[in-house]
């Protein structure tokens, strides 16, 4: 995952600041398509940097 860190760190900057957003907005936030959004996603909960998954929001 260190390939999308940059990626993933935009996604969390916006979290701490909004506290939670659409998953189909993380494609606009990175600029990425949908496989690798699911990745960072996926990534955040496994660094332990998002507590529970929520089908529609993160």
């Amino acid at each position: 995952m260190e390939l999308y860190r940059e990626e993933l760190m935009r996604v969390v900057r916006i979290l701490i600041a909004e506290s939670d957003i659409p998953r189909t907005c993380v494609q606009e936030i990175t600029r990425k398509g949908g496989t690798v959004c699911a990745e960072i996603i996926s990534s955040t909960y496994r660094r332990g940097l998002l507590n529970h998954p929520v089908p529609r929001s993160l």
